[in-house]
C-alpha cells in the first residue's frame, strides 16, 4: 500500500507542507556548514594563529557532548510510545509538528557545533 492512499488528503497536504519546510530550513543550514567550511579554509592564512590549549580542550569536551546530547534528545523525542501517546492526544497534525521540531532541533545542534568551530578555529 502506498503512504497516500492510508494517510486523509488534510493529513497528506499537512505532511507534504511541512516536509517541505523542514527539508528546506535543514538544507539551507547545510548550505551554511558548508559555506563556513570554505570561508574558515581560506582565511586561515589570514588570521592569527590562537594557540589556546584552554579554548581547545573545552571545545573537545563540548563536541562530544552536544553530539552524544543531539542522540539521547534525538531517541527520546522520537521513542515509539511518546509518539504513540502524542499521535492518541493531539493527532496526525500534532504528531508531524512534533516530527518537524526534532528534525529542525537536531540541525540546529549540528549548526551550533559548526559555528564554535568557525567561530573559534582550532590551530
Amino acid at each position: 500500500m502506498s503512504t497516500s492512499s492510508v494517510l486523509p488528503a488534510d493529513v497528506q497536504a499537512e505532511l507534504m507542507r511541512r516536509h517541505k519546510s523542514t527539508a528546506t530550513t535543514v538544507l539551507s543550514l547545510l548550505v551554511a556548514v558548508i559555506l563556513l567550511s570554505v570561508l574558515a579554509f581560506v582565511s586561515q592564512k589570514f588570521l592569527a594563529s590562537r594557540n589556546s590549549s584552554l579554548l581547545d580542550m573545552t571545545f573537545r569536551i563540548i563536541v562530544p557532548i552536544l553530539g552524544l546530547g543531539a542522540i539521547a534528545l534525538r531517541r527520546t523525542r522520537l521513542a515509539k510510545m511518546r509518539l504513540q501517546d502524542i499521535a492518541a492526544i493531539r493527532g496526525a497534525s500534532g504528531l508531524l509538528a512534533t516530527l518537524q521540531k526534532t528534525a529542525l532541533l537536531m540541525a540546529i545542534i549540528g549548526i551550533a557545533v559548526a559555528l564554535m568551530w568557525f567561530l573559534f578555529p582550532r590551530s
